[in-house]
């Protein structure tokens, strides 16, 4: 009886490893579009991963790391590189060297930064407003 329950449980325990591992594979086809997009933007893509059921995607521009969260339709990504630019641009207009920029828990965006010698992370909300800036040890 043991043996049976103990075959039982690792069937069990290696259908949810391989279909939470089907879960994980990123579709091929969303992976060139992600690629293509990025690309005739001036990135460089670095990575694509999936987390939470959200495509992670880490690409570089200009020198500056960017990391970004897009649904599975990708429906969210065009304004959020919009966003990702234009807060870079308004970062650098302020004297930073922008080193990275990313979303954080879809509430609001995080910037990594330096001025003046001193590493700086600064949080905006959705609508781009510094929310907070505070020196990074």
């Amino acid at each position: 009886m043991t043996r049976i329950i103990a075959l039982t449980l690792a069937i069990a325990a290696g259908t949810v490893a391989h279909a939470s591992d089907d879960y994980m594979r990123i579709d091929p086809s969303k992976a060139d579009q992600i690629e293509t997009r990025m690309t005739e933007k001036g990135y460089d893509l670095r990575k694509i991963e999936m987390d939470d059921g959200m495509y992670e995607v880490d690409a570089i521009k200009n020198g500056v790391r960017y990391e970004f969260n897009l649904d599975r339709d990708l429906a969210i990504m065009e304004s959020e590189i919009a966003n990702m630019d234009h807060i870079t641009t308004l970062l650098a207009e302020q004297g930073y060297d922008v080193q990275k920029v990313e979303m954080d828990d879809s509430m609001y965006y995080e910037a990594n930064a330096i001025k003046d010698g001193v590493r700086y992370e600064i949080d905006l909300g959705k609508d781009l407003t510094v929310v907070k800036t505070e020196i990074d040890d």
